[in-house]
């Protein structure tokens, strides 16, 4: 209900860093910074200073149109049906905002197509920034069963040790659209980024009930949230 807005969709993009599995995006890039010696260049302060950092804020979706153990794993009743080539239309390029299939590949496999995922540009600062982009596509073998598709927005820190994530925000030229939120009451701060789609994007409601009843409780709670967000084209869109 807080994504579906009148204004559109709205999404929560976690920093990579806020993930529930922390080697997110990590596990891919160290492979990668190692098996091309830049590990040591990105430790070394004086020259990463001239550098830009990267930093990824994700939302996450799957391929998966019903699947018992995603309904399982994410413990849902609810499923939204999305239409993948409206997100590109959304797409801004001041966001650096790109919609791509993970693909899942072990450390060896990494480095034994190194030469594909680089694209075999040459250059520290080519290899810099190729690393970054690709590294948050790519996920551990072990998490295949999500056949995910990610959307990402890159802001970009000039120094590790800058408290602003967007060069753009230290220089004045947009406005900061850097949230953060303390979750479960505990000291854990999750940042994050909206990402707004318009409604055309939404294309369906699956619902998991176990009872027709049940899927008319859901489906009729679901329809006045519709029709108060001005939805209520998409009565006629829910599959059970």
């Amino acid at each position: 209900m807080n994504i579906i807005q009148p204004k559109g969709l709205v999404f929560w993009g976690s920093r990579y860093d806020c993930m529930n599995d922390p080697f997110d995006s990590i596990y891919a890039k160290d492979t990668l910074l190692e098996i091309t010696g830049l590990k040591e260049f990105e430790i070394n302060q004086d020259n990463y200073k001239d550098f830009l950092d990267y930093i990824p804020y994700i939302v996450s979706f799957s391929k998966n149109r019903d699947d018992a153990l995603m309904w399982r794993l994410y413990n849902a009743q609810i499923c939204l049906k999305i239409l993948r080539k409206r997100i590109k239309s959304n797409n801004s390029s001041l966001d650096r905002l790109q919609c791509r299939d993970c693909y899942y590949m072990s450390k060896k496999q990494i480095k034994a197509e190194k030469k594909r995922i680089l694209k075999g540009d040459n250059g520290t600062r080519n290899l810099w920034n190729r690393i970054k982009d690709e590294s948050v596509f790519i996920k551990h073998p072990d998490f295949r069963c999500e056949n995910e598709v990610r959307v990402v927005k890159f802001n970009a820190r000039i120094n590790q040790k800058c408290k602003s994530d967007n060069k753009y925000e230290m220089r004045g030229e947009i406005p900061d659209d850097f949230k953060y939120k303390k979750v479960f009451n505990s000291t854990k701060i999750v940042y994050y980024k909206e990402f707004e789609f318009d409604k055309e994007t939404l294309r369906g409601i699956i619902v998991r009930a176990n009872s027709n009843s049940e899927f008319v409780d859901i489906k009729e709670h679901l329809e006045m949230w519709l029709y108060k967000c001005g939805w209520d084209y998409l009565s006629s869109h829910f599959i059970q």
